[in-house]
């Protein structure tokens, strides 16, 4: 049978609708940034050797981040910094599309803008009210778990993000051993 990529596509969607992907939250992962953002290994590569660190083929990346972090965090900050900058004025087309997706909402894992940019283009007004981002900065309200069945549907980033409006962005990701242990432990 000869199936050519609309039919299939098709397909998808009617299996995504039978889901009930409108009562499931999406957990998004780095998948479709790859191409465009710098990967985690990369990082690793960079701070290799910005920071003079090696990294043992058993070690777990957050226990190789803290490790360059106690080494050099000016230098560790830097090289983060520089490694989730380079966000691309274009994006990928995947987020459009995922943020169109009736999910009752999203999580991101990422680091980059990627999701939090497509999401705001479709809640321009509203942006503000349905996107947080975890760490909390200040006086921001945290969701509750529950509040991601709440009737407008929502995104979070838990690890940071690329925030150009957060000077300090960069120092806020959640990378490291100490990072994961003071939010998440």
């Amino acid at each position: 049978m000869n199936v050519n990529s609309i039919d299939f596509n098709n397909e998808c969607i009617k299996e995504l609708h039978k889901s009930g992907f409108q009562d499931r939250v999406a957990v998004i992962g780095s998948g479709p940034s790859c191409p465009f953002i710098t990967s985690l290994d990369e990082l690793i590569q960079r701070l290799r050797k910005t920071c003079g660190v090696r990294k043992h083929q058993n070690d777990y990346h957050w226990v190789f981040f803290e490790k360059a972090y106690k080494r050099n965090p000016r230098k560790y900050f830097e090289a983060i910094k520089v490694s989730f900058s380079n966000t691309p004025e274009w994006d990928a087309r995947a987020y459009e599309y995922l943020a169109n997706i009736n999910f009752r909402s999203f999580v991101t894992l990422n680091y980059d803008d990627q999701l939090p940019t497509a999401f705001r283009r479709i809640y321009e007004d509203d942006f503000d009210c349905r996107f947080r981002v975890y760490p909390t900065r200040g006086t921001e309200k945290f969701w509750e778990p529950g509040d991601l069945f709440a009737q407008k549907q929502r995104l979070v980033a838990i690890h940071g993000y690329k925030n150009d409006n957060d000077k300090e962005w960069h120092k806020h990701l959640i990378l490291r051993v100490s990072d994961y242990n003071t939010h998440y432990g």
